[in-house]
């Protein structure tokens, strides 16, 4: 397997864990009062505010995200290039 492999593996896992990873923190957080009330409203004084949930920001950061990765590729072409026409750095 070649390192663009792992890299696309990498990538794919990291956006992954960014679009489901704030269900799993929801439903951790709204179901545990529950079950357990004094640790619920131990984790509802501490995730008071869920700044990732708000729309914006989440807009924001997989903006910034894409940018990020969209960036490196195009410098790895620029860069990283073993041709021979002009690209290489």
């Amino acid at each position: 397997m070649d390192r663009h492999f792992h890299r696309f593996v990498f990538q794919s896992s990291s956006l992954t864990t960014d679009w489901v990873g704030y269900l799993g923190l929801i439903i951790i957080v709204r179901t545990t009062p529950r079950f357990a009330p004094k640790l619920g409203k131990k984790l509802n004084d501490i995730f008071a505010y869920y700044p990732a949930v708000n729309i914006e920001h989440h807009v924001d950061r997989m903006n910034a995200f894409i940018t990020l990765v969209f960036g490196h590729l195009i410098l790895s072409v620029l860069y990283q290039s073993t041709s021979h026409f002009g690209l290489n750095a």
